[in-house]
């Protein structure tokens, strides 16, 4: 898919350092997957960071263990305002490897430079 355009492998990263933007795409079934290693995290929380404020679709948060199985985490949320923190991880209480955004609805704005997702993080 053509949503993304920037190094997928750059979204976590520091704050006020320019990754890439969405493109003017359909989001439904755009995917980013973080991949924690072999100790697995628990996530809770997460902070979407942009240049701007920018409406960037419905989104769902996933995990999984093998990177195979995903689970769907909490509700699902919109992008809209940056810096977002998402709550609706609040309640995960298991370590998992991986983690996955999903696009659900909507279409990317390639307005703003997307900053990364910086995550609430402990160990399992």
């Amino acid at each position: 898919s053509g949503f993304w355009a920037g190094d997928p492998n750059a979204w976590v990263c520091a704050s006020n350092q320019n990754i890439g933007y969405f493109g003017a795409d359909d989001l439904t079934g755009a995917t980013v997957t973080w991949d924690f290693g072999d100790a697995p995290m628990v996530i809770d929380e997460a902070t979407y960071t942009a240049s701007g404020p920018a409406n960037q679709g419905s989104w769902q948060f996933s995990a999984s263990k093998d990177g195979t199985t995903f689970t769907n985490i909490g509700g699902t949320f919109t992008l809209t305002t940056a810096p977002q923190v998402i709550t609706t991880l609040n309640g995960n209480t298991t370590g998992y490897r991986y983690y996955r955004m999903t696009g659900l609805s909507g279409t990317g704005n390639t307005g703003p430079w997307v900053w990364g997702m910086l995550f609430k993080i402990r160990f399992a």
